[in-house]
């Protein structure tokens, strides 16, 4: 747990007199520092959310079903990789299906067996 601390003091530049303060007076000076990074992945997983239900929601609208597996589209639901990259990358292919959506809906037939196979 140590090890951690120091981290998070090094990373958010904690400044605290190592050798009077107490181990919970550090946790208390991490405290604030520790519930914004939680506030930023909630928020984070919440832009993952949106940008999955728009994904799934063009694909029924293109293959003209509901019975489209999330499993195909998306690796787990707990995805671990929170990224920036990989929520631009979850956009662009996104982009890539409304871009298909009006393109189909012009009247022109387009295999969308690619497009599922997001992962």
């Amino acid at each position: 747990m140590l090890p951690c601390l120091n981290y998070l003091f090094t990373v958010f530049i904690v400044k605290i007199d190592k050798a009077n303060a107490t181990l919970k007076e550090h946790l208390l000076q991490l405290h604030p520092q520790l519930e914004e990074l939680r506030n930023k992945k909630d928020e984070r997983l919440k832009q993952f959310e949106k940008v999955k239900e728009e994904i799934h929601g063009i694909l029924v609208e293109i293959a003209g079903s509901v019975d489209i597996d999330d499993s195909i589209m998306f690796s787990s639901a707990a995805e671990e990789d929170l990224s920036l990259r990989k929520l631009d990358d979850y956009i662009s292919h996104l982009h890539a299906l409304e871009r298909e959506k009006v393109y189909i809906g012009s009247g022109k037939k387009v295999s969308i067996k690619s497009s599922i196979c997001f992962v």
